[in-house]
């Protein structure tokens, strides 16, 4: 008899506790609904909206000789982003072509140029940030969990609200027992369909479209698909966007998912079938599994594919890529993942750099490119929506010989940071490099922005204590969860995640550079274009200005160790020069010594 087909045992196979886990947002939660919501070719949509573009017309948006987005009537002519101008004219001549926005030397504000050149022009992705943000800001107004992955995809928690509507729906579920382990009530039939829910992925991963016997999970999923048709709506209506959209348990099947059946279009992976689903993908594509240990897997296990993968024992995972890598992935490659949604992604530094081919030569324009970067650093701070101010400003320089400078100082408290300001800081900041010597001929200029915080030192919001008081709630891990997250928080014993994974990109951890070193592109096709950098696993069109952002990078990074020793040391001699008081102390007759004079 077919599972389907077979008789349905009354009781629903979730507790009460699973559904208060729904409520309390918890990570393992079986109930769980996690959306990721990606972008269609983000940039070429962005610009066929701006130029009212007819949708079926090819589009690609390009950066110098290379494209770097673009759209699916154009893709339709074998367009891929790794090939260049030229040969993409030569496939479809009626291709338009759209030059992402740049600034010239002394400019205040980027421009549409006609023919721009690396020499003289610099990348702008201020639209695309600007269309970006308000994307952003109809999931959180349509959300209360939040995670923005990139500029053109994001993650939506959606817990909270499944489980209001859940109890809206269905008041049944408002009184629980005192025993939270009995199961839940029988669960009402579901009917998912293409035009409200999108597609279905059912056990043969094929569109189910009559009613189905269901649980509480399809019940779940059912009324996340109707929220995020709704989001993605409004986006369409408002903006004139296209997306797609997973919808699963975790993080990695939504974003598997969202990408199924693109463009413009939403997927639902059902509970209970994650095994089928993945089966069908190379691991390559998962996430932390297309770098370093993706290849080391290949290696081993001669194959790409997640159904081979799944053969293997957990024991011959362990031993052959470590105990906890080996617990990782044989979870992974079953959908078993219990990241969070971070809601909290502001980037705590920001970097604008200019690489000059060939070098300039003169103060008069090293101070122009300098305005440029200040310009674009303005631009950027006046679109954060915390409104945050930056601690410290620093100026990198790179020599025609190669010799790097880095130099530093505080940004004062008080008034509107301008694109005035900053230029002005950093001018007097070159004029230290000019003291020193050797400041020309000039191979890269680099203004960060660091240390930001939203209000005065100290002082923390009510969001703030919300937060903290959520993430201390206590609450029932078992031995799988607490695997999990050792896993996740590099709490090893043997070999770690962090040796195949030591490049975690987050929005917490790396500054946000704006420059022609490091195109950005739509996000999960990135795979598609340039070549791939040993260093970062991205990608990249020309090696030296991809060099040169690691250069910016690494001045970055040297100067945080830089200032780690110094404060480092401080404290040693502060602490040296405390020892001769602590041998002063005497301990009279009948009196304890404190631990803090041991």
């Amino acid at each position: 008899m077919d599972e389907m087909d077979s008789p349905r045992d009354p009781s629903s196979r979730f507790t009460w506790r699973d559904l208060k886990a729904l409520r309390d947002h918890a990570q393992n939660s079986p109930l769980r609904v996690i959306a990721h919501i990606d972008l269609d070719a983000f940039y070429a949509q962005v610009e066929m909206v701006r130029l009212l573009q007819p949708p079926h017309l090819p589009l690609a948006v390009q950066q110098w000789q290379g494209l770097i987005a673009i759209n699916y009537p154009a893709r339709a002519y074998g367009i891929q982003r790794h090939i260049t101008v030229k040969e993409a004219l030569e496939k479809c001549p009626e291709l338009k072509l759209v030059h992402v926005q740049t600034w010239r030397e002394g400019d205040t504000e980027p421009g549409d140029w006609e023919a721009p050149e690396v020499g003289t022009h610099k990348v702008s992705l201020d639209r695309y940030r600007r269309e970006s943000a308000k994307i952003l800001g109809i999931f959180r107004e349509r959300c209360d969990r939040v995670e923005k992955a990139s500029i053109d995809e994001s993650y939506l928690d959606l817990s909270t609200l499944v489980y209001e509507a859940l109890l809206e729906q269905y008041p049944q579920l408002r009184h629980p027992p005192q025993d939270l382990n009995t199961p839940l009530p029988p669960a009402p039939p579901t009917i998912f369909d293409e035009e409200n829910h999108g597609k279905i992925i059912d056990i043969n991963n094929s569109q189910v479209e009559e009613e189905l016997p269901s649980d509480w999970s399809d019940l779940s999923l059912s009324l996340a698909a109707l929220h995020i048709t709704s989001i993605r709506n409004q986006i369409r209506t408002q903006l004139g966007y296209d997306t797609s959209a997973g919808i699963a348990r975790n993080k990695m099947l939504a974003k598997l998912c969202s990408s199924t059946y693109k463009p413009n279009m939403q997927a639902v992976l059902r509970e209970g079938v994650e095994g089928s689903f993945l089966g069908g993908f190379r691991f390559t594509k998962i996430k932390n599994l297309g770098g370093k240990l993706g290849a080391k897997l290949v290696e081993i296990y001669k194959t790409e594919q997640v159904s081979d993968l799944l053969k293997v024992p957990i024991d011959d995972l362990r031993a052959k890529l470590g105990p906890e890598t080996g617990a990782w992935l044989w979870q992974i490659i079953r959908g078993i993942d219990n990241s969070e949604v971070n809601i909290r992604t502001d980037t705590k530094s920001m970097l604008s750099a200019k690489n000059f081919r060939p070098c300039i030569n003169t103060t008069v324009s090293a101070h122009r490119w300098l305005r440029v970067l200040a310009e674009d650093l303005s631009s950027r701070l006046l679109e954060d929506p915390a409104h945050r101010r930056p601690k410290t400003l620093t100026l990198q320089h790179k020599s025609g010989g190669g010799v790097s400078k880095s130099k530093s100082m505080p940004v004062s408290k008080g008034g509107e940071l301008t694109g005035e300001m900053i230029w002005g800081m950093a001018v007097g900041l070159l004029r230290g490099v000019e003291g020193e010597g050797r400041c020309f001929p000039c191979a890269l200029l680099a203004v960060g922005l660091s240390g930001f915080e939203g209000r005065e030192e100290g002082v923390q919001g009510i969001a703030g204590f919300l937060v903290k008081a959520q993430n201390n709630v206590p609450r029932i891990q078992d031995d799988q969860e607490r695997e999990g997250r050792k896993m996740e928080e590099g709490q090893v014993e043997g070999r770690s995640l962090g040796g195949f994974f030591k490049r975690r990109s987050t929005a917490d951890e790396e500054p946000t550079p704006v420059q022609d070193a490091a195109p950005t592109t739509d996000g999960p096709e990135l795979e598609e274009f340039g070549e791939k950098c040993e260093r970062c696993g991205q990608f990249f069109v020309d090696k030296q200005e991809h060099d040169d952002y690691h250069f910016a990078m690494d001045m970055v990074a040297e100067e945080r160790q830089q200032a780690r020793t110094q404060h480092e040391q401080s404290v040693g001699h502060r602490e040296k020069d405390r020892e001769p008081a602590k041998k002063k102390v005497k301990v009279e007759k009948g009196q304890t010594r404190l631990s803090f004079f041991k």
